[in-house]
Parts: C-alpha cells; structure tokens; sequence
C-alpha cells in the first residue's frame, strides 16, 4: 500500500471508530425523538459508507483482488450509499428546522 492509500484506509477506520462511539453515546433524552431516529439513520448509513468506500479503494488500488462484477456492485453500493446519506441529510435538516409541536 503506498503512503496515500495508507491514510485514507486510517481515516476510514477512525472515523468508523467515532461513528460507532457517538451511535453507543447518543440517546433520546438529548434530543426530539424524531430527530434522534433519523441521526441515528443517518450514523447507520455513514458506518455502511464507510465500508464500502473502503473496500471500493481498496479494490480500485489492487490491495483486494476481486471480479469486476464485484467491483461494478461496490460502485454501485457506494453511489446508493452517497445518495442515501444525502436523502438521509436531508431529511434531518427538514426534521431539526421543523417547528416543535
């Protein structure tokens, strides 16, 4: 692995690391519980983001050997999963700036 693709792999791992403790320490007293629902959606869909553009890198990089079909399925997943995380977003935004009933 060149020292590129060395970091990034790290980055990925710490901040999947920092997803999976802010999932463990977020509970619903700390917010509205629909805000809480769609954050806690929005961190699941980023830990799954994390993984495959991982992997994705991996592969393009030739650290993992994998068919092209394989690797066709994880661009595909990780577009979805870029989309997804958008919607997700965007969703939140709507939910926080919502008014409170």
């Amino acid at each position: 692995m060149n020292d590129l693709l060395t970091v990034y792999a790290l980055q990925h791992l710490f901040f999947f690391a920092y997803a999976v403790y802010m999932l463990a320490k977020f509970s619903p007293d700390i917010a509205r519980k629909d805000e809480y629902i769609v954050f806690r959606a929005l961190l699941i869909e980023y830990l799954f983001f994390l993984v495959i553009a991982l992997l994705w890198c991996l592969v393009e990089y030739g650290v993992l050997h994998v068919s092209r079909t394989v690797f066709w399925v994880l661009c595909i997943l990780n577009m979805g999963n870029l989309a997804t995380v958008g919607y997700i977003l965007y969703i939140f935004i709507l939910v926080r700036t919502a008014p409170e009933l």
